[in-house]
């Protein structure tokens, strides 16, 4: 179903309309592992959220009481951005959003919500699902909700540690804090393990989308016509080629092009499964017929062969950049009007083009990724994975409670903590901008999830591991190989047997 972007004034479908201001909190704040967490109330607080009747709300009974439980949750430590605890002492925008979701979610269901953070990043994937096996697998009834780097909730799920948020009280899939397709694509046999969306500011922070340079299209005489061409389902990846086309300067004179010089589109190694799936392709499928896993006709389809040889002639020409090397996502090529367009996580705007020391100051805009055909007729968001995706562990002590803090976390972060995420992406509050507003949520509504990329680190019974990713960014696009087919065919016996695993592990 379409996302309908509307320009003129309306509220639109799935989405939060408010004014935002800033709160400070003057408050010292402490936690002691999973007990009882220690919070000053903030002295002053000014300019509270005004809440309006444009808000969704949840379905979750006002008669709700937990009489005060304390209600624990394992998290990774190492996620890029404020989410489960405020920091200490924090007076940022974000920080206070999370105080103010964590202090709803307390005082509608009458918890004390507590927090115990393990590593558990890129790098400490296997020490943390040692844990969950130390804890969960041994049934101590410690944790009433798991917050885990995306990687490693298939983990979790394939060893039988979590529960069917299908089949609990309270989790609600129809409501806008789950992005539209988490269960068209993350349900095995009808059963779901785990859920991310408006819970995880992470997510939010790390969609992929294209920033585009207004200074520089006004200065090459390009008219700003953006958001139509989205709102037409125009933008497409011929319509981003031949705007990017003959942009190129060779600023810096070095023979050949480099990084000294002006570019029509940049993009790095790491977010090239952006264009793989903001095409419409997936890695993974639910058989309509028989409910079981199979390798989606997509991936090894001469359409992503296609895609394919595009990408890596077009690398090859001046209209682009493709960055393989290290550091990528701090550099300001963009911001010194290098690039035209740039395909980026949206943090890109916090830490970079709002960055204390950024010399100049850039007029941008923000676009979803690109559709491969002009018929396509819907975009697609994926996401980088250091984001956290939540499930409930089987072991804990009351499973009704944990969906109901589940869901109302969710609930509380689409009303105070996304609109956060989107004002400081674009230095707008959310309602000062109808255009602007609603390119956000095009990309966010869009969220696609793919059990391949959500299992991925399953994928190593081949030559490779992590297969379901790596095959496309690595193999052939960084490998500079255009024979897909070949590629595909290499591992895709590999990757069918692992899917027979899964399905098994989780029916």
């Amino acid at each position: 179903m379409r996302t309908e972007i509307q320009t003129g004034k309306k509220v639109f479908p799935r989405t939060v309309s408010f004014l935002l201001a800033l709160l400070m909190l003057l408050g010292a704040m402490s936690t002691v592992g999973c007990g009882k967490e220690q919070v000053e109330e903030p002295s002053t607080v000014t300019d509270a959220p005004e809440e309006t009747d444009n808000y969704q709300k949840d379905n979750l009974p006002d008669t709700l009481n937990y009489e005060g439980r304390e209600f624990c949750t394992l998290y990774w430590n190492g996620a890029p951005f404020v989410e489960f605890e405020p920091e200490e002492n924090a007076t940022n925008a974000l920080s206070q959003s999370v105080y103010e979701r964590n202090d709803n979610v307390e005082n509608r269901l009458n918890v004390v919500l507590t927090w115990r953070g393990i590593d558990g990043d890129n790098s400490h994937q296997t020490k943390f699902i040692t844990y969950l096996e130390s804890t969960i697998g041994s049934n101590l009834h410690e944790y009433d909700l798991v917050a885990s780097y995306s990687m490693c909730a298939g983990a979790m799920a394939m060893r039988g540690y979590s529960v069917d948020l299908m089949s609990t009280d309270y989790f609600d899939y129809e409501q806008p804090w789950w992005p539209n397709e988490l269960t068209s694509q993350a349900v095995v046999n009808n059963k779901l393990y785990f859920a991310s969306g408006d819970i995880s500011t992470n997510l939010l922070w790390n969609m992929y989308a294209v920033f585009y340079n207004k200074d520089l299209m006004e200065k090459l005489g390009i008219t700003d016509n953006m958001a139509t061409l989205v709102k037409n389902y125009q933008w497409d990846w011929d319509t981003m080629l031949s705007l990017s086309k003959d942009v190129y300067v060779d600023l810096d004179t070095i023979p050949g092009k480099s990084l000294g010089d002006q570019f029509g589109f940049g993009i790095y190694r790491v977010y090239a499964d952006a264009l793989f799936y903001g095409s419409g392709f997936r890695t993974v499928e639910t058989d309509s017929a028989t409910g079981e896993l199979i390798l989606s006709p997509t991936f090894g389809s001469g359409d992503v062969q296609s895609l394919i040889v595009e990408m890596l002639d077009y690398f090859e020409t001046d209209d682009a950049w493709y960055d393989n090397g290290e550091g990528w996502s701090t550099k300001d090529y963009f911001v010194n009007d290098q690039f035209l367009f740039d395909l980026r996580p949206l943090y890109y705007a916090p830490q970079v083009i709002f960055a204390q020391d950024t010399k100049k100051e850039v007029n941008f805009g923000v676009l979803p990724v690109p559709m491969y055909y002009s018929d396509q007729g819907k975009y697609y968001t994926s996401v980088g994975f250091p984001y956290s995706i939540y499930s409930l562990p089987i072991d804990a002590k009351d499973i009704s409670c944990s969906s109901a803090v589940l869901e109302c976390l969710a609930s509380e972060g689409y009303r105070k903590t996304t609109p956060v995420v989107f004002e400081q992406t674009m230095k707008l509050r959310y309602s000062e901008d109808d255009v602007v507003s609603a390119m956000f949520d095009v990309i966010r509504e869009n969220l696609t999830f793919d059990l391949g990329r959500l299992f991925c680190s399953s994928f190593n019974k081949g030559a490779y591991s992590n297969a379901t990713y790596y095959l496309f960014r690595t193999v052939a696009i960084a490998g500079n190989n255009p024979n897909w087919i070949s590629i595909y065919k290499g591992e895709e016996g590999a990757m069918a047997d692992v899917l027979d695993d899964i399905y098994t592990k989780l029916k």
